[in-house]
């Protein structure tokens, strides 16, 4: 059932989905490469461990390029706008700056 046809907001909510989809994936990645990477690099000696086995470093260094990704194309969802194709960085760069302003 889709209530959002003919609405005005249909739009607004699919964007809100689409930002909210990308936090938790960040927030998902963040804590998996701590929890790949932290176990490693605990302790003295934690160069011979990775050199023993470089697995947990590679899927740590993964996760994060992942949640690097997903935080860093939050601001398209919030630039895009029917009547400015253009270029999405200025209206992106306002919305982040928001928090900076009182």
């Amino acid at each position: 059932m889709d209530t959002t046809k003919g609405s005005p907001h249909g739009t607004n909510r699919k964007t809100a989905i689409l930002v909210g989809v990308l936090f938790i994936i960040g927030t998902v990645m963040g804590v998996l490469s701590v929890v790949f990477v932290s176990p490693v690099l605990d302790g003295p000696g934690y160069l011979a461990r990775i050199a023993a086995n470089p697995a947990p470093m590679i899927l740590g260094a993964f996760c994060m390029l992942a949640m690097g990704l997903a935080l860093a194309l939050v601001p398209l969802p919030c630039s895009r706008s029917s009547s400015e194709p253009t270029n999405p960085w200025p209206s992106a760069m306002s919305c982040s700056e928001a928090g900076w302003r009182r």
